[in-house]
């Protein structure tokens, strides 16, 4: 395996940077660096998948076609479980959930197995016909690429989440050869404030991953399309009600989405999961061919307008047979696309949704388009309708309205659907904010407490540590201690709390000096009254393991000052409010200097 730690290895330029650079311009420089390796990386996962695909397909004759489709990502899964289970010893799944994870957990601290992990095994599972893209996966590539560099570079964790970001940004951007998608996508969808500090970088990145691709692939686009024609003012009531639908498909998609996750975790045996998952996804993709894959295929087939070979492998009828058949089929590719998906990843395989909800949506909007020209005798453009579904589709899935927006400007080369896609995206976004709290992406992380947000004060919260505030130089005394023995540690001091530990470190209560004042000179007292009689109990302590907003939540609701922290139940100090409040604002201070 290629060994990173060494290729990153730069400590002249380190050296050099730092000493002859300011900070905006070294940091501008490292981000191109992972932009491009994170691009490189990403858009040759995708190629590679298709190549294999293409190849795939091809290795016997056609009678056995069909069959094919049953086995063939099967085969795909059963090779990833085993390089995960054994290769690797690392379940990779949703790669953008484990991204957001590592920067609101892990100080963006990301592993060297997670750069080459999913771009290996999601490409596997894409080039053997898994029906997910490989986009999310590419994410948590380049995020890894990114903060390995930065842990390289010896960044603090600011700059460390930042790098992060750009391989995240990067990977994006070549995934998709759309370099202002891939910055949108990042301050959206892992929640990254858009300031004149990160600006640069990420836009470096994002360029970077962008050229790098074109550079060695010659940067084919996912979507072969170029619109000339404009939007008809008369169809803008249309627009709106595929912006409805859209919404409720994306509500339908995210619902049904953690339904099979939440089904199948009931199967603790990860065989029987790619038993169960592997065949019933082999059997819809025998049934219907058009969910092999990712779902780019389909999408240019309907693009371009060859309608009749969405369909042609169907091993039952042939869709040309009748209209009314083929419209049956493509509602069903926008409702089992979601099934398929799921499928893919809970038997085993590695994938995103990136490129299912682009699917959906794509069918969505030329079924719409269809019924209309069709059924209705309304006359409609079925491309434009197809492109505005995606975005709706994309936007309510990934809650991500501007990555939508821009993410079909850049594809198609232009803007002449911009109004359009703002109608279709702000209607399907809201649509499913009514019924969805969370995206698929950070509805995991949200129901644990993990998920960082825009909200400042949950980021600066984020950047805290209790160990960097703990304070533990007060002196403690036993509770079999006398009054006299208290008073010596009281002389000692520069603290007015006393913690009360047993002989394993146990806390057993605390003594506040203010409480005691009256009788510590009472000599009389000295050896009758026990620490035992004068301690108070400890109502409210602060785990070690305890998140910030948690340890706010206790100083708010205790009203306290100061807070015992324990480590699995032994004492280990105390934090006082004072000192959370001080580490707030001067972190607060940074954000506001950049």
């Amino acid at each position: 395996m290629i060994d990173l730690q060494k290729i990153l290895s730069f400590p002249g330029f380190k050296n050099w940077g730092i000493k002859n650079l300011n900070e905006q311009y070294y940091l501008l420089i490292i981000s191109f660096l992972v932009g491009g390796i994170a691009g490189l990386a990403s858009h040759f996962m995708k190629a590679s998948a298709n190549l294999v695909k293409n190849n795939v397909l091809k290795i016997v004759g056609f009678e056995y076609f069909n069959l094919l489709f049953f086995i063939f990502p099967l085969i795909g899964i059963l090779i990833v479980i085993l390089i995960m289970r054994f290769g690797m010893k690392q379940v990779f799944r949703h790669g953008i959930v484990t991204t957001l994870y590592a920067i609101a957990k892990e100080k963006s601290i990301m592993g060297i197995k997670t750069v080459f992990g999913p771009l290996i095994t999601a490409a596997i599972t894409a080039a053997f016909g898994g029906s997910a893209g490989v986009e999310g996966p590419a994410v948590a590539s380049g995020s890894a690429v990114g903060s390995q560099i930065a842990q390289k570079f010896r960044l603090n964790q600011k700059h460390t989440s930042l790098m992060l970001a750009c391989g995240a940004t990067g990977a994006m951007a070549g995934s998709l050869n759309a370099p202002i998608t891939g910055l949108i996508f990042t301050l959206e969808v892992l929640m990254l404030d858009l300031t004149a500090y990160s600006v640069l970088p990420l836009l470096g990145a994002s360029i970077s991953g962008v050229l790098v691709a074109k550079i060695m692939f010659g940067g084919d686009y996912l979507i072969s399309v170029r619109l000339i024609e404009g939007f008809e003012v008369a169809d803008i009531p249309f627009f709106i009600l595929l912006g409805i639908i859209t919404g409720l498909v994306s509500v339908y998609f995210n619902r049904s989405f953690w339904y099979i996750e939440k089904l199948f975790k009931k199967v603790r045996n990860y065989w029987y999961r790619f038993i169960i998952g592997g065949a019933v996804l082999g059997l819809m993709i025998f049934c219907i061919p058009a969910l092999y894959g990712e779902g780019y295929h389909t999408i240019n087939l309907i693009l371009q307008g060859n309608y009749e070979q969405i369909f042609s492998h169907n091993p039952f009828f042939n869709s040309t047979d009748s209209l009314w058949i083929f419209f049956f089929l493509l509602t069903g590719l926008v409702f089992f696309k979601v099934i398929a998906t799921s499928l893919t990843l809970v038997a085993g395989g590695v994938g995103g949704v990136v490129a299912p909800s682009l699917f959906t949506g794509a069918t969505l909007g030329f079924t719409i388009a269809m019924a209309l020209n069709t059924f209705a005798e309304i006359e409609v453009n079925p491309v434009q309708f197809t492109l505005l579904g995606m975005s709706g589709v994309f936007a309510g899935i990934l809650f991500a309205p501007l990555t939508a927006i821009f993410l079909i400007a850049e594809l198609t080369g232009g803007y002449t659907l911009m109004v359009p896609l703002m109608i279709v995206v702000i209607i399907s976004y809201l649509m499913v904010r009514i019924y969805v709290k969370h995206s698929i992406y950070t509805r995991q992380l949200a129901e644990r407490k993990q998920l960082l947000t825009h909200n400042k004060d949950q980021v600066i919260l984020h950047y805290m540590n209790i160990q960097e505030i703990l304070e533990n130089d007060f002196i403690q005394i036993l509770p079999q201690s006398t009054l006299g023995e208290v008073v010596k540690a009281i002389q000692r001091s520069r603290r007015n709390i006393f913690p009360v530990v047993d002989s394993k470190q146990h806390l057993k209560g605390v003594v506040y000096m203010d409480h005691i004042r009256h009788i510590i000179f009472n000599e009389k007292l000295y050896e009758k009254v026990r620490v035992e009689q004068l301690m108070n109990n400890v109502m409210t302590y602060i785990d070690i393991k305890d998140y910030m907003e948690t340890v706010m939540e206790k100083f708010s609701s205790s009203q306290a000052w100061n807070l015992p922290v324990l480590d699995e139940g032994k004492y280990v100090g105390f934090l006082s409010r004072s000192a959370v409040y001080s580490k707030y604002r001067d972190i607060m201070v940074s954000f506001s200097d950049e």
